[in-house]
């Protein structure tokens, strides 16, 4: 796969991301640049997300297989199916299983960095660490939004 793009909205500190299967916020200054980034494409999702995420119309889905344990090995045989059948170009949408698989085949990352002071232990869900060192960075703040800094990372 040529490129595979990670796309999420991430908690600063604990890189919380969900909370009961939804997310624990609403920014709409996010969704608005979720769907610049994902309208038209194909999009890998996990059974669990897919089934929380009513705003997928417009997108190409594929749900990563639930059966059995998610692993680096088992994402690698998805994409390769996908490679299969001509895709070269993906972005991984969730849920923190399917980001932990897909973090190895990962060439860039789209995070939104939330700025918003949660209670703690508001989320059970988190994105996977990675080492900052990996990736070159460019961040915007989001003027419309000051809690909201919109990095687009491309893998060193």
């Amino acid at each position: 796969m040529k490129k595979v793009t990670l796309i999420a909205a991430v908690g600063y500190g604990d890189n919380g991301i969900g909370a009961g299967g939804k997310l624990p916020w609403h920014l709409p200054e996010d969704l608005k640049r979720f769907r610049a980034l994902t309208m038209g494409k194909h999009c890998a999702v996990g059974y669990r997300t897919y089934l929380h995420m009513p705003y997928l119309y417009g997108r190409i889905t594929h749900v990563v297989p639930k059966n059995g344990t998610l692993s680096p090995a088992r994402f690698a045989d998805f994409l390769g199916d996908l490679e299969r059948d001509g895709i070269d170009d993906l972005k991984v949408i969730g849920g923190a299983r399917v980001y932990a698989a897909a973090m190895p085949f990962a060439t860039h990352m789209e995070l939104t960095r939330v700025g918003i002071q949660l209670p703690i232990q508001t989320c059970d869900a988190f994105f996977p660490e990675y080492d900052w060192a990996d990736w070159e960075v460019h961040q915007e703040f989001c003027e419309e939004d000051k809690r909201l800094t919109f990095m687009s990372m491309t893998k060193r």
